[in-house]
Order: structure tokens, then sequence, then C-alpha cells
């Protein structure tokens, strides 16, 4: 078995980067915290992260109209 070694992984260590908060029964954006208003960075970061894992270069081109 042999490895490729253009593999690419992140470890997230708290599930809590992903869960957005519920108000009225409705989600809130990512990242935004519900009694402050306060925006931190959780969406960046996972698009960021998303966008590296993929690789630009290997994405399928989506023509937009």
């Amino acid at each position: 078995m042999t490895i490729d070694p253009n593999t690419k992984m992140i470890v997230i260590s708290d599930g809590d980067l992903i869960a957005n908060e519920i108000v009225k029964g409705q989600p809130i954006e990512l990242g935004v915290h519900k009694f402050t208003n306060q925006r931190f960075g959780n969406k960046d970061f996972l698009l960021n992260a998303v966008s590296y894992l993929l690789d630009e270069t290997g994405l399928i081109l989506i023509p937009f109209w």
C-alpha cells in the first residue's frame, strides 16, 4: 500500500465550530453569538478549509448564467 503525498487533512477538535445558534426556532448565521450579536470567523474558516481541501485546480468549473 502506498500513500499519496498529495493528500490533505484538517483536524478540528470541537464540533461547536459548525453549530448554528437557534433564535425563535430559526438558525442564525454561522459564527454569530445570539446574545451579543458578536461575529466570529467560523464561516470564513470553514469556507477556507473546504477550499484548501478541494484544491481550486481540482474543482469542476460550473458556469453561472
